[in-house]
């Protein structure tokens, strides 16, 4: 099965500490990925993970617009 979507891959030559590729190796063997499509699955998390946080705010000064929008709507009703 041929993917649609060709992602272009870069070669990144790095050090990391070496408790931290046995990490990696040890969860991309727990899911049964090789190491780089480890690799790839937990920086994307990990930056994911990071947008959300940096989102946080706006996500909460929407949710309190929401909620007194709906404890306005109630106050009217009764």
């Amino acid at each position: 099965m041929t993917s649609k979507n060709k992602v272009e891959l870069k070669r990144v030559n790095m050090n990391l500490p070496a408790d931290l590729v046995q990490r990696v190796v040890k969860y991309g063997e727990s899911k049964g990925l090789n190491t780089t499509s480890a690799y790839i699955v937990l920086l994307n998390q990990a930056l994911d993970q990071k947008d959300t946080i940096d989102n946080l705010p706006l996500m909460m000064e929407f949710l309190k617009g929401e909620m007194i929008k709906n404890i306005e709507e109630k106050i009217k009703e009764d």
